[in-house]
């Protein structure tokens, strides 16, 4: 009977241990809310962190703590702070766009955009989303997301304007000609703008045009113009973003019509917290000029699209499968196949080096296959009847610097390989570029 009532004994003291423990922690914690209360931060962080080690373990506490380290300057630990409490689902919002407000206050606004970003597209609370909007507003700077999703307004203006240097404009095979004959320099001007006719941006009616220039220094008969128009009507659903399209481009090689294009799109976008998936399909009709005439026909591509985000980094990653139904090209006896099924992956990483400088780098691999089997006399003098295949590798460099509000300059370097069966095809370039970019919306 004794050994019962001493384990009784020694259990009610372990309770009431507990409960005094408790007790301890909760006066300290109430204790902190008044000072915080009054704005003495400094106190109020100390007794804080007196509950934490009195035992209070409670997400509000970390939360307390990671204010009242913001509040005196401490943005470092308030950081560690406010992303363990990101991983709780309850506190995930509210803890991503305090940690928007320190890299704010730290001048990182690439980061902090990002931040705002997807607390303005994921998180519950209307009023944290409002908020977010209300800062991406005032930032001048977005690195990691396009225009279309970080403001709403009704129009916007995009101008580049840039030059080029290309070893192998015609694609030339190195073995055919000296590689300093294929090179040559090039100016590109590209021009877009777009205006809601109805509603916003993600949720409207929204009116494109565009217009793109590229000439040469030496070839003229490979300068290139395409202009053209669209319209989109853009809706906001349920669980996802959805969107239709229409347009028609015309394409002009040396001041000659080559071919009109009529193209719809459709669009189908989902947002997670660290993610964007989007499924694309798109379908365009050639309508060419006699001299192109292998280039009628239609063209259809499926894109599977994930674009996740570290921090202020950015890695997006595509998926397509193409389909081309093209007239080809019969040059008697000759036969070339312009119907190519085309499998790709591309990949582009995006890093911000400083608030103004930024990093990426693309790697693409596509596999292609031609229909039919291609008749024609290759680089050795032997006439094959074969069908035709190629593998593309591109990999590119870049840099951006955002000079001023709306201004950027930006340079980069690519290479290409292209392997084919048939060696007439067979090709490697290397392109520079440097251009200058301005927004305005």
């Amino acid at each position: 009977m004794k050994q019962k009532y001493k384990k009784s004994f020694v259990v009610t003291s372990c309770l009431l241990l507990c409960l005094c423990s408790v007790k301890l922690w909760a006066d300290t914690f109430k204790d902190g809310i008044a000072a915080f209360k009054l704005e003495d931060y400094k106190k109020a962080l100390h007794l804080f962190l007196q509950a934490e080690a009195e035992g209070n373990k409670s997400l509000s506490l970390q939360y307390n703590i990671a204010v009242s380290q913001f509040k005196l300057g401490e943005y470092e630990q308030a950081k560690v702070r406010f992303h363990g409490l990101s991983k709780a689902d309850s506190w995930r919002d509210l803890a991503t766009y305090n940690l928007a407000l320190v890299e704010l206050e730290q001048k990182n606004h690439s980061a902090a955009s990002l931040l705002f970003t997807r607390v303005k597209q994921s998180a519950k609370n209307a009023k944290l989303r409002r908020l977010a909007e209300e800062k991406l507003a005032k930032l001048s700077l977005t690195v990691v997301t396009p225009p279309k999703i970080n403001t709403k307004p009704s129009y916007l203006v995009l101008l580049k304007a840039g030059i080029g240097s290309d070893n192998n404009i015609a694609n030339i095979p190195d073995d055919l000609s000296p590689t300093d004959e294929n090179s040559d320099r090039s100016t590109d001007f590209l021009g877009y703008a777009h205006h809601y006719l109805r509603g916003h941006q993600g949720e409207g009616l929204r009116l494109h045009g565009m217009l793109y220039k590229k000439q040469y220094q030496q070839v003229s008969t490979l300068d290139n113009d395409t202009y053209g128009m669209g319209i989109t009507r853009e809706y906001k659903l349920k669980f996802v973003d959805f969107s239709v399209a229409g347009q028609m481009l015309v394409n002009q090689v040396d001041d000659q019509r080559a071919y009109v294009i009529y193209g719809a799109s459709t669009d189908v976008t989902k947002r997670f917290s660290k993610d964007i998936v989007s499924l694309k399909y798109f379908a365009n009709f050639y309508n060419a000029a006699t001299e192109y005439q292998q280039s009628d026909g239609l063209q259809q591509r499926v894109e599977v699209a994930l674009t996740h985000y570290f921090e202020s980094m950015e890695l997006a990653i595509k998926i397509g499968h193409e389909q081309n139904h093209r007239d080809d090209l019969t040059q008697e006896p000759f036969f070339f196949s312009y119907s190519p099924t085309i499998n790709t992956i591309d990949t582009l990483f995006k890093w911000p080096l400083t608030e103004r400088v930024k990093f990426e780098t693309q790697i693409l691999y596509a596999v292609h296959d031609y229909a039919g089997t291609n008749h024609l006399r290759d680089l050795d003098g032997v006439v094959k009847d074969e069908g035709r295949n190629a593998d593309k590798l591109l990999m590119g460099v870049g840099l951006s610097y955002h000079f001023a509000e709306n201004w950027s300059l930006k340079g980069g370097y690519k290479y290409t390989d292209w392997n084919d069966n048939f060696l007439i095809y067979t090709y490697n370039k290397s392109q520079v570029g440097l251009e200058i970019e301005y927004i305005y919306q």
